[in-house]
């Protein structure tokens, strides 16, 4: 499965249903800066690791969401994708207000359920 590239957020190919809707739907309402929405695609007992902190649980990564938006104002651009199993390795070129934009990333999910459990940041 691939998530196919449109603009800056992944659109999901009808393949990729379960799998890839919980991450297309995580850029989109970045996109939109809707952290709500954004933290919507997490399950409840997800774990999100970014600047080597963790956040643990959909309520925590709805803040981590917020503070992340307001402080950096990123601006992601997906640039490739990589599925095996249910880890979904995500490239993006990621600009904002922080010192080195642009720059690229690594976005690291596990995918159960058609929830994220796990998104690793790199």
């Amino acid at each position: 499965m691939d998530l196919k590239l449109s603009g800056k957020i992944a659109v999901v190919t009808a393949a990729s249903k379960g799998i890839g809707h919980a991450i297309s739907d995580y850029f989109s309402a970045l996109r939109a800066n809707d952290c709500a929405r954004a933290a919507a695609s997490f399950a409840d007992h997800a774990v999100v690791v970014d600047e080597r902190r963790r956040h643990v649980g959909r309520q925590a990564i709805e803040v981590w969401i917020e503070e992340t938006q307001s402080k950096y104002s990123p601006v992601v651009e997906v640039l490739a994708s990589h599925v095996q199993g249910e880890q979904v390795e995500v490239t993006a070129r990621v600009r904002g207000t922080f010192p080195g934009s642009p720059i690229q990333l690594s976005y690291v999910f596990i995918i159960q359920s058609s929830a994220i459990v796990s998104l690793e940041i790199h």
